[in-house]
């Protein structure tokens, strides 16, 4: 499921340079979070240089999932405490980088729309085309953050959770997004269940014939990054 995500997501993206993507939803507890991490995830196995940033300077938890340091990170590179050498770091996994949170704040809103905010993206933007940028966002009920990242990205993936989000919450923000320089690239159904009416999530992706080879040689499986409690 996850490397359709990606597959669509760059169909949509539809640009020859690095992908830039903000990944929100519209409210908490849609699963933002592990969509980020695993779509990721999922660009670092396909052979993308991958910098995963938890853009929730106010509640960011994407640490735990990665197993690394909060900080230094994102806050404290945007008030000028630490090099950006300092705050990226190595993960347990091959080509995938990590940028936490950092020292959480109120004062989120400013520093995401600082000048240094803006240059931080600029500079990413120079590097190499097999890149791939995933800024994970508190969600867009909880204020102008996630717009801020998604201007300055220029798209945006929205998560929204079967039997969870509001939908006239989700349109009154996306209503919001339309008056804005942002794209919004699709949406992830998170948490589908696995009934008749919801089949094509569960069918094979092979074609007839194909399925028996499969099972014999196994395609290597990605691993999956938890959600944070």
């Amino acid at each position: 499921a996850l490397r359709g995500i990606r597959m669509n997501l760059m169909h949509a993206h539809g640009t020859a340079g690095p992908v830039f993507v903000t990944v929100t939803s519209a409210e908490a507890g849609d699963g933002k979070s592990f969509v980020s991490a695993n779509l990721a995830l999922s660009f670092a196995e396909a052979g993308f240089r991958t910098l995963l940033v938890d853009g929730d300077t106010r509640r960011g938890t994407l640490h735990r999932v990665m197993n690394i340091q909060r900080k230094p990170g994102l806050t404290e590179y945007l008030s000028e405490h630490a090099s950006e050498s300092e705050i990226i770091q190595k993960t347990g996994f091959d080509s995938l980088f990590f940028v936490g949170c950092g020292r959480r704040t109120s004062h989120a809103p400013e520093l995401l729309g600082s000048k240094r905010m803006s240059d931080f993206i600029a500079k990413l933007r120079t590097g190499a085309k097999k890149t791939a940028v995933i800024f994970d966002t508190p969600p867009l009920a909880a204020g102008v953050d996630a717009f801020t990242l998604g201007t300055l990205t220029g798209s945006l993936l929205m998560v929204v959770r079967f039997g969870t989000t509001d939908r006239e919450t989700a349109a009154v923000k996306l209503e919001i997004l339309d008056r804005l320089p942002v794209r919004v690239l699709g949406a992830v159904l998170n948490d589908a269940p696995a009934s008749p009416a919801y089949g094509f999530y569960s069918y094979s992706y092979y074609l007839a014939g194909y399925d028996e080879q499969v099972r014999e040689e196994p395609s290597p499986s990605m691993p999956i990054l938890g959600p944070t409690s």
